[in-house]
């Protein structure tokens, strides 16, 4: 009788190149390129981000000038040491810039006399070059922060060590203790203002400036009340708060910038990489790239667009200055928002290669039944992908002089293997005896060209009236496939 059988089918060329799925991931050679164009752009982008904090502290050492004789040496000091440590930074970060530039140029130019191979290894070694830099940099500013850590911890002991001289020296010399309390609160309100007038402290240290500005002016109103020892007290541990604070707030500027600078890097390098890619070579079925070029987004429906839509929102989001984010956030996205969205990107080429393999797959699958159909007396008679899209399936339709009609549509699953479907549209009743060897016969030929066919399905009594005319199977606009997002 007639009806429709259906059959799984997949190739063992198609499996192996799947489990070496490197050849599908990877990308166009001219990461080299995009890596040296991106380091210099970010290296100077850092490098004028962390001068402005270098020339901070040769201000905050003439404002020092106006501070009280105990204080003055040691805040001095104080920002010469963190001059002299930003400018490390910047110089390391400059120094390792120009070292994964010189690795990355090395690489171009090897890259030109290597095979696919050999090449691809390289470009590897000059991303795994890259990882490191940005590796350095984190450990050097990590380093950089314990240091920060213990120059607060030094700065407070000489500190907590004259307040004691001075508190003796306040028992001596009591008709002094009006003057040396407004020396103190002179000295912490003129820490104040540099605050206020050089940190974004609420962003980064939300109320604390305020909290220690109630503290001089509580230290004010004792000293107007005639409590002048209470007055030095006060002023001194807003003193003393407040210079832990102008430390603290350079630790966590310094380390907001470079985590933004290297978050924007790694984003735009991602950008970068998938429009250079928007284009890529086709894959034969044992992984050797073909001189044929192919469309990433046409053959990923859109996913490639997709991606770079979501890349630019991660960009705008990073350097929106209106309303910026934390550095807990800018170190979620550069460890793990970005790593996943650059995994999307090596699956979209693979997705596209996968797909334009699985295509010809369904090509030859048909012309592997219409052959076995053609062992039988029947002729080709029309072939089409459905609406014409090779991503859909492929359609082939075979008559017989006894006016008997069989459509052969394959189709992608959508999990990387193709359905066979084979639409009998008999003149005359067939046994089911019949077409059960047929489709047999078909299964034999599938698998003697390395197509291994599963379980035959009979998948209703009657054939499927949407392949009966392939007119209208070329005309007509396909259902889409589900895109796959991971493999």
């Amino acid at each position: 009788m007639s009806g429709r059988k259906q059959i799984t089918v997949d190739s063992a060329d198609y499996r192996r190149l799947q489990m070496a799925e490197g050849q599908l991931r990877s990308m166009q050679q001219n990461l080299p390129e995009v890596l040296n164009r991106l380091m210099r752009d970010n290296e100077a982008e850092l490098r004028r981000r962390l001068e402005p904090l270098e020339q901070r502290q040769r201000e905050y050492q003439q404002t020092t000038q106006r501070m009280r004789d105990e204080v003055r040496q040691v805040e001095s000091h104080m920002a010469q040491r963190l001059e002299e440590q930003q400018r490390r930074l910047r110089q390391h970060i400059a120094e390792t810039a120009q070292r994964l530039q010189r690795e990355v140029e090395t690489a171009r130019q090897e890259t030109e006399r290597m095979v696919s191979d050999e090449r691809e290894a390289r470009i590897r070694h000059v991303q795994t070059v890259a990882d490191q830099v940005r590796h350095e940099t984190r450990d050097l500013l990590a380093q950089q922060a314990d240091q920060l850590t213990q120059l607060i911890d030094q700065e407070r002991q000489t500190r907590e060590t004259q307040i004691h001289a001075i508190h003796r020296r306040l028992e001596a010399e009591q008709h002094h203790k009006d003057t040396l309390a407004r020396s103190w609160i002179e000295t912490a309100q003129i820490l104040h203002d540099f605050i206020d007038s050089h940190y974004a402290h609420q962003r980064f240290a939300p109320d604390q400036l305020a909290r220690l500005a109630r503290m001089i002016a509580q230290a004010e109103s004792n000293l107007a009340q005639g409590v002048a020892e209470a007055a030095v007290t006060m002023a001194q541990q807003a003193y003393g708060s407040l210079s832990d604070l102008r430390l603290e707030l350079e630790r966590l500027e310094r380390e907001w910038q470079v985590w933004q600078v290297r978050s924007l890097e790694a984003a735009r390098e991602i950008l970068a990489l998938a429009q250079r890619n928007r284009t890529c070579s086709a894959l034969d079925l044992q992984g050797n790239q073909l001189d044929i070029m192919i469309e990433v987004d046409y053959w990923t429906a859109g996913q490639l667009s997709m991606l770079e839509a979501e890349l630019g929102q991660v960009i705008a989001q990073i350097a929106d200055a209106t309303t910026p984010l934390t550095t807990s956030e800018l170190r979620q996205i550069a460890e793990a928002t970005l790593p996943a969205l650059h995994e999307r990107l090596e699956q979209t080429i693979a997705q596209a290669r996968d797909a334009v393999i699985s295509s010809q797959l369904r090509t030859n699958i048909a012309d592997a039944v219409v052959q076995t159909f053609e062992e039988q007396g029947f002729q080709l008679q029309d072939d089409t992908y459905e609406g014409e899209d090779q991503r859909h399936g492929f359609v082939a339709q075979v008559a017989h002089l006894d006016g008997s009609k069989v459509t052969v549509v394959v189709t992608p699953d959508g999990t990387g293997q193709n359905t066979l479907s084979i639409n009998s549209y008999d003149a005359q009743q067939r046994a089911e005896d019949e077409l059960r060897a047929r489709a047999e016969a078909i299964a034999r030929a599938l698998e003697q060209r390395g197509l291994q066919a599963g379980a035959i399905t009979r998948v209703g009594d009657q054939p499927d009236p949407a392949y009966a005319r392939i007119e209208e199977v070329r005309e007509r606009q396909p259902v889409q496939q589900p895109a796959r997002r991971t493999r």
